[in-house]
């Protein structure tokens, strides 16, 4: 009976052992679960740590671009102010087209101003300007061409030709136009 019970003490311990080493395993399994998922989200959050630091260097670098660019960008912003002025300068607008119209054989007969809508979408005002010309065709496109490019910002939305009732060669020009300012 001795070797009875020294075998099933024997055999007790075996099934401890097993038992424990079961435990061990699975609770080692756990640990290695845990710890590969904890892996897994620190190497997702690498990834993202890795993406917006690629992010913060693209516009690190665009913005010392913009600073490297900076006096052209300030010229820029300077033409811009003299193409649109500050102030509306209704005499230097009257000034310009008087030299314009010597400039290209044409006779300013009228201008006048419009009413100015604000608009607070924009950074501008826009100024309607109506003119009344004469002078031919070709001193017209010359005068247009010269606008296009000229020293303020101009916007022609319309030109009326009509034959005066001199020469043939005389037409009486009309021109809804545009001229703008932006106060600051």
């Amino acid at each position: 009976m001795a070797s009875f019970f020294s075998s099933l003490a024997s055999s007790r311990k075996n099934l401890f052992i097993i038992i424990f080493a079961l435990i061990a395993i699975i609770v080692g399994g756990v640990l290695i679960f845990f710890q590969v998922n904890n892996l897994r989200e620190l190497n997702s959050q690498i990834e993202e740590e890795e993406l917006a630091l690629e992010q913060a260097q693209a516009l690190l670098a665009r913005r010392i671009g913009y600073r490297e660019k900076a006096p052209e960008y300030r010229e820029f912003i300077r033409q811009f102010r003299v193409l649109i002025p500050e102030q509306p300068e209704e005499d230097s607008i009257f000034r310009y087209f008087g030299h314009l119209a010597v400039e290209y054989d044409l006779r300013l007969v009228n201008l006048n101003f419009g009413e100015r809508a604000p608009n607070p979408d924009q950074n501008y005002i826009s100024m309607p300007l109506a003119i009344t010309m004469e002078g031919n065709y070709s001193s017209l496109i010359r005068f247009l061409n010269h606008l296009y490019g000229g020293q303020r910002a101009i916007r022609v939305d319309d030109v009326s030709i009509s034959p005066t009732g001199g020469t043939p060669a005389n037409i009486s020009i009309s021109i809804t136009a545009y001229a703008f300012y932006s106060p600051q």
